[in-house]
């Protein structure tokens, strides 16, 4: 990862001057547990971001109303151009809990089921031949209902293969599978039972009712002058993607003050009935990482246990745009914050540790290295200054770490090295393998991703070695053997 931004250390200077002259935001009211987070937050969150290479950010607090919002940093990196609190970002997959709310609501009218079969609402060989291709027979698709799909339980993956068909991995209902391709399923599904575009939804059910009005589905030309810019890890800035059709996954544009009402509505059941909050916020499926009820998925958001009470929350990852919302409704207390950046959800344990005093294992589950993480400081010294610099920094911080626990997570080493291996930064990409070898040498996985890189970089005869490796720890490794196939025919 090339964490470098041309003029880093001048960036981090503006951060902290626009910080100093006022950030562009202000306090609506005050309460004890912002007394005691908003001195800090307000110096240490540039810092946060300046550690992260994140340009742009912008935040909102709740607690009942809302109570704090803030922006900081810059919508464009190149032309520092301020972020106020009425910049627009793209909100990614924030999309998915405000089309579930649409969907509670039409609910609610009897428009739609929540355990009917999608195929009773749209002819079963309409769906096929829109999601699944012409070819396409299973029968398991007659089996989802909205109530999967708002489970992430459908059976689909996230998303189908670049210019190839959606299948179903599963029997729908039977696991949890996150998916934005179920969204939008359901999203035509839905369009279809009400004869109206997604966007024109939400206006009558969500923006209107809540005053979100710097909110839209599609792009509007009058956000251009307040919207931000995308950036990837080195900082690059990217134009606006222009979306003209909504996506009930991803296209969410909208503001930190906007998305914040919207989160206030999640906490009070505002527009809902009791019963459809209720079974909005209960834990319907385990996600995997723990027993239901620890971390599971209610209807489009997902669920975790904190000290403080039931979380719900959501994340959002449009590549070079991320954020993140979470509220506790026993505390009537939340957090939405947005920025413009590849990196943004990389302080978000921190930023929540400090706003609402909770600690939120999320990030880690959902693999985002934080910035003071050892894996992140390993990757950033790999990109920025070799290979040579990276092994000293591992090597200290091996000899330095203490205790039972690793000194990195599998998953964040794995990561770590295909982010590299993307970059075409091969020699880092194959050093990071190696140390996850190293650290988990039972792992069949971690022998596959080295196995691959030296592919990538040409050593088959280094390739084979690690793929028998793996495939001797796990004889199911299908992709192993196939690589291993392929090796063997291309050398005779």
């Amino acid at each position: 990862m090339n964490f470098s931004l041309p003029g880093t250390i001048l960036l981090s200077r503006i951060f902290l001057l626009s910080f100093y002259f006022g950030c562009y935001g202000h306090t609506i009211a005050q309460n004890e547990q912002l007394d005691q987070c908003l001195p800090s937050l307000r110096e240490t969150l540039p810092q946060m971001m300046d550690s992260a290479d994140i340009p742009g950010l912008a935040i909102t607090l709740i607690q009942d109303s809302i109570v704090w919002e803030q922006g900081f940093g810059f919508k464009n990196g190149e032309t520092q151009t301020i972020v106020h609190t009425n910049t627009v970002f793209e909100a990614a997959s924030l999309s998915k809990p405000v089309f579930a709310y649409i969907v509670m609501k039409l609910v609610e009218k009897g428009k739609i089921n929540l355990d009917i079969p999608l195929t009773q609402y749209v002819p079963r060989q309409q769906l096929a031949q829109q999601f699944l291709g012409a070819n396409m027979t299973d029968r398991r698709l007659s089996l989802i209902t909205a109530r999967m799909v708002l489970t992430h339980s459908s059976g689909f993956p996230n998303w189908r293969p670049r210019g190839g068909s959606l299948s179903i991995s599963h029997r729908p209902g039977s696991a949890y599978s996150y998916s934005g391709e179920g969204f939008i399923y359901l999203q035509t599904v839905i369009e279809h039972i009400m004869h109206r575009p997604l966007n024109k939804l939400a206006r009558t059910y969500v923006f209107d009712p809540l005053g979100m009005q710097n909110s839209s589905f599609i792009w509007q030309s009058e956000t251009e002058a307040f919207m931000a810019h995308g950036h990837n890890e080195e900082g690059k800035v990217f134009d606006f993607r222009k979306q003209s059709h909504a996506g009930a996954a991803y296209s969410l544009l909208t503001t930190t003050t906007d998305y914040a009402k919207f989160v206030i509505a999640l906490l009070k059941g505002t527009g809902l009935s009791q019963e459809q909050h209720k079974d909005m916020l209960r834990a319907h499926i385990s996600t995997g990482y723990g027993a239901v009820g620890t971390f599971s998925w209610g209807l489009g958001l997902g669920l975790q246990e904190t000290p403080k009470g039931t979380a719900f929350w959501h994340w959002g990852d449009n590549g070079i745009f991320k954020c993140f919302m979470l509220g506790i409704p026993s505390q009537d207390i939340g957090i939405v914050y947005f920025t413009n950046s590849a990196n943004g959800l990389n302080i978000g344990k921190n930023l929540l540790r400090q706003t609402l005093g909770i600690e939120c294992p999320t990030f880690e589950l959902l693999g985002y290295d934080q910035y003071d993480s050892p894996v992140y400081l390993l990757g950033k010294q790999m990109a920025t200054e070799g290979i040579i610099s990276g092994m000293r920094l591992y090597h200290q911080l091996k000899s330095t770490h203490t205790g039972d626990s690793p000194l990195f997570g599998e998953r964040a080493l794995n990561a770590l090295g295909y982010r590299l291996l993307q970059r075409q930064k091969l020699a880092e990409a194959i050093e990071v393998f190696k140390i996850q070898v190293e650290q988990f040498p039972d792992s069949w996985n971690a022998y596959d991703s080295l196995a691959e890189a030296y592919m990538q970089q040409g050593k088959r005869e280094l390739a084979i070695i690690n793929y028998e490796r793996s495939l001797r720890l796990n004889p199911h490794n299908e992709n192993g053997r196939k690589m291993l196939s392929k090796i063997h025919k291309a050398k005779e």
